[in-house]
């Protein structure tokens, strides 16, 4: 479920504030859903919420805000080149 609501997040938000707002709307594992989306999606939405978001709420590790960022780049890349 958390995989299926990610994808639905990162392929049809406009903005990083569409994404947080919906995931809460969805329910369940809210803060896994919003947090592995915002990280998936800021590597190419428009970042229209505070920075605290990103980087005073979760610690930095393995698989922190950079590790997400990269993930969304490669997702990206690899999604356009099969368009």
């Amino acid at each position: 479920n958390t995989v299926h609501a990610v994808f639905d997040l990162i392929t049809t938000s406009t903005t990083l504030s569409d994404v947080l707002r919906r995931s809460i709307r969805l329910g369940g594992d809210t803060d896994s859903v919003a947090a592995i989306a915002l990280g998936i999606a800021s590597a190419r939405l428009k970042r229209d919420i505070p920075d605290v978001m990103f980087y005073l709420l979760e610690p930095r590790g393995r698989f922190g805000p950079n590790f997400l960022r990269d993930l969304g780049k490669k997702l990206m890349e690899t999604f356009s080149q099969q368009v």
